[in-house]
């Protein structure tokens, strides 16, 4: 038995423990001390975990929240989806921020999703950094801007999403789960609305198109924001030719001076901005070069799966994959499957904003 205050520790766990009965993709662990009373949980359900096969390249995780009257610690694993929203990896909670807590932690974490993050971000906790040393050994461990500017006295007033002051673990998992079912019903109608709408587009650029009909609504926006910078407010200050590659010196906005390479034959292309290896999203300098080479498209490999439509698409599981033996992925629009909506999509974007031609076919249908 695991006890705080009577039954209210196992209650919790009989509940978790009965859910990985029904799940076999559900994760959960618990942990007791000498005297039997509870010390550490962890929890990650199918969603969760899912989850972090798609956005789990980043993780932050903060042990400041004390949650309830037992004052055990509220350690959530978080990261960003393809929507620019939180989403949920794993939950903790922890009766000592020591070495060893957060050790059988980071294990549990590891053995849960299969692997750990590229970046993982924290507060500057001393246990903490050397328990993802021990475990996290190939991440790399940054620390969160908002501890360290709090440290120095200009940090801004923390935020409460997170807090659940609550008189017992029954409570507190309760409330738990409505945010968590909060969140996920965010995700899924702003799916949705990747799904059925169309972004206004503020161009004549194809390359404009083709990331209205990618990228998801949100990270459009950042996109074409970029895009308009390439066309309105940047210029090639100079152009050199060797063979197939090509170098541009470009002045932006701020008058700032930035060098991109283009290889015409493999369409490498590299900045010195070095905003697509850090966000993973292309600069304005970028994509000002890949108007100046007319490229009607953005080359594939400058298209991060993680921020596209296609992500979080129901049916990317569904169609087998002969080569691979396991399920098709058409994150990248590179498959079969990935081809056909793009395709589609393309035709959405080739029809968008002509009304004549959508009157046409509605005439057409009408004769039929």
């Amino acid at each position: 038995m695991a006890y705080i205050e009577g039954a209210d520790a196992q209650l919790v766990i009989d509940k978790y423990m009965a859910k990985k009965e029904v799940s076999t993709d559900f994760y959960f662990a618990h942990d007791v001390d000498e005297l039997d009373q509870l010390c550490r949980i962890f929890w990650a359900d199918p969603q969760a975990r899912h989850n972090f096969k798609l956005f789990g390249d980043v993780l932050s995780f903060d042990a400041t929240y004390s949650t309830n009257r037992y004052k055990l610690v509220f350690v959530p694993f978080t990261g960003m989806d393809h929507h620019k929203k939180s989403v949920t990896f794993a939950v903790r909670l922890i009766a000592k921020e020591d070495l060893d807590s957060y050790t059988w932690l980071l294990e549990h974490f590891k053995t849960a999703m299969g692997r750990v993050p590229t970046c993982t971000v924290t507060d500057q906790d001393p246990a903490m950094r050397v328990a993802i040393s021990r475990v996290f050994d190939t991440t790399r461990h940054r620390y969160c801007m908002w501890h360290i500017m709090t440290k120095v006295g200009i940090g801004e007033q923390r935020l409460q999403q997170l807090h659940f002051p609550t008189s017992s673990l029954t409570d507190f998992f309760i409330k738990f789960e409505k945010a968590i079912n909060k969140q996920r019903h965010t995700q899924t109608r702003l799916n949705a609305d990747c799904e059925d709408k169309f972004p206004e587009l503020k161009t004549t650029l194809l390359l404009e198109r083709q990331a209205a009909t990618t990228y998801t609504i949100a990270m459009f926006y950042d996109v074409q924001k970029e895009i308009l910078e390439a066309c309105f407010s940047s210029q090639i200050i100079n152009k050199t030719v060797e063979g197939n590659t090509v170098r541009l010196e470009i002045e932006d906005t701020n008058k700032m001076m930035h060098s991109v390479e283009y290889n015409s034959s493999t369409r490498a292309t590299h900045c010195t901005c070095n905003m697509f290896n850090r966000i993973g999203l292309q600069c304005r300098h970028l994509l000002l070069a890949f108007k100046d080479a007319r490229l009607e498209r953005i080359p594939g490999q400058y298209i991060t799966p993680r921020w596209t439509r296609t992500t979080c698409w129901p049916y990317a599981q569904l169609y087998a994959n002969p080569e691979q033996g396991g399920p098709t992925e058409v994150l990248s629009g590179g498959t079969r499957m990935g081809t056909v909506f793009d395709e589609f999509f393309k035709c959405v974007g080739n029809a968008y904003g002509n009304t004549d031609r959508r009157k046409w076919k509605l005439e057409q249908r009408k004769l039929v």
